[in-house]
């Protein structure tokens, strides 16, 4: 089944099908040049946001579409939108392995990821950095976004806060591991560089998933 065939079958947003393959464009470009897994890489990426509508606040003209979408998500899947795409990605079939890297995906992880994470774990949670919703940025770009919002959120939290900063200096830790050596540098990571790769990704085939209902 290709993965345009399992985000037409779950119904996901255009944006977050776009999101997807840009973060798995990325994940590919780096994955091919450094010898790692490849399709585990990309296969977690392409999947990575799948249960996030649970949280989407939609517009009026997106709750014409998906706000019964988004009630179904939450009675079959929960509130949570990492749960919710485990659950999901469980009964698409994906292998143990995808599913680690899964988990290690988001902001979130960042400081065990870039203390004991693998390489592919690595690859994946920055793939997912260096994209926000208008394309590729730095991460620079990505983590002054964040702060904005972080502060519009949390407002003032001294703990929270630094909890921030920690997990900003971790991904910066996990880029300096993944370039180390390598011919390619963050910069040339830029729309040119993947677009070619997020239209092959278009019809990427997710191997033997089970049977979804």
């Amino acid at each position: 089944m290709t993965i345009t065939e399992i985000y037409e079958k779950y119904q996901i947003m255009p944006n977050v099908r776009e999101h997807q393959l840009r973060v798995a464009a990325v994940g590919k470009l780096i994955a091919q040049q450094k010898g790692l897994k490849v399709d585990d890489i990309v296969i977690t990426l392409l999947l990575h946001d799948m249960g996030k509508l649970v949280v989407f606040k939609l517009n009026e003209v997106e709750r014409q579409t998906y706000e019964t979408v988004q009630t179904r998500f939450k009675e079959k899947y929960g509130s949570d939108p990492d749960e919710a795409t485990y659950k999901i990605a469980e009964e698409i079939g994906v292998s143990e392995s995808v599913m680690t890297l899964l988990k290690a995906v988001g902001f979130a992880h960042a400081i065990e990821v870039n203390q004991d994470g693998t390489l592919e774990q690595k690859v994946c949670l920055y793939a997912d950095q260096r994209i926000n919703r208008n394309g590729v940025v730095s991460l620079q770009s990505r983590f002054d976004d964040g702060r904005r919002r972080f502060i519009e959120r949390e407002g003032f939290q001294p703990e929270r806060e630094a909890l921030f900063e920690d997990r900003v200096t971790a991904i910066r830790g996990i880029e300096s591991t993944i370039f180390e050596g390598f011919s390619l540098r963050p910069e040339r990571i830029t729309y040119e560089t993947i677009n070619g790769l997020v239209e092959e990704l278009v019809t990427f085939n997710i191997p033997q998933p089970k049977l979804i209902t």
